[in-house]
């Protein structure tokens, strides 16, 4: 009884690593998402005067 209480706690556990995990990677992944958008609004936002500055 008591090993299967300890390994019902570790499972617990490890689930509770795995759902942080999951949910750092959703994070960043929406950060990354973020960053790319934004940049590429910069980037388009400020293209013509790229363009004008190098002809």
């Amino acid at each position: 009884m008591g090993l299967f209480r300890l390994d019902r706690a570790y499972f617990q556990n490890r689930q509770a690593d795995l759902e942080n995990m999951i949910v750092k990677i959703v994070l960043t992944m929406i950060n990354a998402n973020f960053i790319t958008k934004a940049k590429n609004a910069f980037a388009q936002a400020f293209a013509p005067s790229f363009a004008l500055a190098l002809a």
